[in-house]
């Protein structure tokens, strides 16, 4: 997978406490054409949810120096099944805070913005706070 300036294309405009509703429709956008970065402790996570060594995930799971996980030819994730994800309980954070794309600057200042491929399909599944109660912030959503 080439994985270009992904971090570009996101408008990083969102604090942690910014409102935002998102509704999951289980489409698995989440998990197609994705460059999803993996830190040593979800490589842990995963691993030990899959029942192997550290070493064997990073053989057989990542890409790019171990600090990527693997993608099929197609540009779905390799842990994408016909049930959808079959690593969901230990997923990592990138996935787990979809729609939204993380940032921390040098400074270690954490701002969020809207994933490019969630902002070609905003009108369908992504508003800001409407006052319907459906209302999270980057801080609340990435606990779900």
């Amino acid at each position: 997978m080439a994985y270009g300036d992904l971090v570009s294309r996101v408008n990083f405009d969102m604090g942690r406490n910014s409102p935002f509703s998102y509704a999951c429709h289980a489409c698995n956008r989440c998990c197609r054409n994705k460059a999803i970065r993996v830190s040593p402790y979800e490589i842990l996570r995963l691993a030990r949810y899959l029942g192997i060594s550290t070493t064997q995930f990073i053989e057989n799971h990542t890409e790019a120096g171990g600090t990527v996980l693997q993608t099929k030819e197609n540009g779905d994730c390799g842990f994408l099944g016909e049930r959808g994800c079959s690593v969901h309980p230990d997923r990592p954070l990138a996935c787990r805070i979809y729609p939204l794309a993380r940032w921390v600057s040098p400074d270690g200042e954490e701002s969020f913005g809207l994933s490019d491929a969630a902002s070609q399909h905003r009108r369908a599944l992504w508003y800001f706070g409407d006052g319907a109660g459906l209302s999270r912030s980057p801080a609340t959503w990435a606990i779900l």
